[in-house]
């Protein structure tokens, strides 16, 4: 575990600590783990044996939560999937949450604050066709996945305006900041309007 104030304070338990205090508080509440980049193959093992620990501590986790905050052009399409694969393996439905596909790089924010119209636009066709690849896997395994929630609703209302870097302008979602439907909205409607025998 890494160094934060929660192991300082409560101990190498405080996860398992959370959880049960959550249950106390109301017995009916799901217990769900939500965390990013555990699509990664060396986070998602130390997930998987994290979960397992509390399994056996009596901990009740009923499913894992992906945050999809991913890049245009870097999005780990093959990682996602194994993912998803591996977490239903081990008995846990899989969420896709916080999802959002960016087209600035967020490693380097002071060197792409906002795209020059051209690229621009090449970039959200890049990022349509890759929110359709992300929905067809999603669709494909349905039957393990309860839920996929976005990071806001529009662009103009995105976290990553402005941060980590000031003047940085994002356009992750769906919708523009005029809430209009944009390409990416267009091709994830017509993915889910694809036969599911097609994907």
């Amino acid at each position: 575990m890494r160094p934060t104030k929660w192991l300082e304070t409560v101990g190498e338990d405080y996860i398992e600590q959370a959880y049960r205090i959550a249950t106390e508080a109301d017995g009916a509440t799901e217990g769900n783990y939500n965390d990013y980049n555990i699509e990664q193959p060396v986070k998602r093992e130390k997930t998987l044996r994290l979960l397992r620990e509390l399994k056996a501590a009596g901990v009740r986790v009923d499913a894992v939560g992906i945050r999809g905050h991913w890049e245009v052009d870097k999005i780990p399409f093959t990682q996602i999937e194994e993912s998803i694969e591996a977490y239903a393996a081990a008995g846990y439905r899989v969420m896709i949450t916080e999802l959002e596909v960016d087209e600035l790089p967020f490693s380097e924010p002071e060197k792409c604050l906002k795209l020059p119209e051209a690229e621009l636009a090449k970039a959200m066709e890049r990022q349509a066709e890759q929110y359709a690849e992300l929905i067809r896997i999603f669709r494909k395994h349905r039957d393990k996945i309860s839920r996929v929630t976005f990071w806001n609703l529009h662009d103009g209302r995105s976290w990553r305006n402005n941060w980590p870097a000031k003047g940085r302008m994002s356009h992750p979602l769906l919708f523009d900041r005029e809430l209009k439907g944009k390409l990416a909205l267009e091709a994830v409607v017509k993915v889910g309007e694809e036969k599911a025998g097609n994907v």
